[in-house]
């Protein structure tokens, strides 16, 4: 009965809670800002950024683009965020929403896909810092045709746990029933 019921209890533990979030790091970064006719878009290309998880821990390259209405450009933001290491591509996600801090801008990703996708979880949040201030609402102090010195660091949603399966509980109970047939035996010799 002992055996049985440590081997119940590497069955809970192998299922037990959800991974640590997989992160990227953007140590430092160009960001290059160009307006036209009310509309801007903020760009890095070819950053160099690292990606560290449980599953994942490489190089990578990263893409940010984001374009956005200069009258209400937080509402109006739409853009995405790319990671590829050696021509794959490991993480694309697509924005969700954007915020703005004192020098910073908050961004969630969501739809993730790439091969290192199931790693980040359902989404990816990403923080760029603007290494000069610009102020407390940064996108509205960008200058046409600057480029931008940032730093930048994301977390991927923690990965959900994994879940028992739904023979588990049948499983169980054979077990048990088992282990109370071999016990009412043992009394009987």
């Amino acid at each position: 009965m002992k055996k049985l019921l440590a081997a119940l209890g590497c069955v809970v533990a192998l299922a037990g809670p959800a991974s640590a979030a997989t992160t990227v790091d953007l140590a430092w970064g160009t960001a290059d800002f160009a307006a036209f006719n009310g509309a801007g878009d903020l760009m890095i290309w070819g950053a160099d950024a690292y990606v560290f998880g449980d599953t994942i821990d490489t190089p990578a390259l990263l893409d940010l683009m984001l374009s956005f209405d200069l009258a209400n450009p937080v509402t109006t933001a739409t853009g995405y965020l790319d990671l590829s290491f050696g021509g794959a591509l490991l993480l694309d996600g697509m924005l969700g929403t954007i915020t703005q801090q004192e020098d910073q801008l908050t961004m969630v990703f969501d739809g993730l896909t790439g091969t290192a996708a199931s790693a980040f979880g359902p989404s990816l949040t990403f923080e760029l810092a603007f290494v000069d201030p610009l102020g407390a609402a940064p996108v509205s102090a960008l200058v046409d045709g600057t480029s931008y010195d940032v730093v930048g660091y994301g977390a991927g949603s923690e990965a959900p746990a994994v879940p028992l399966p739904a023979t588990l509980p049948l499983l169980l109970a054979g077990l048990g029933a088992l282990g109370v047939r071999v016990r009412a035996g043992l009394r009987r010799a």
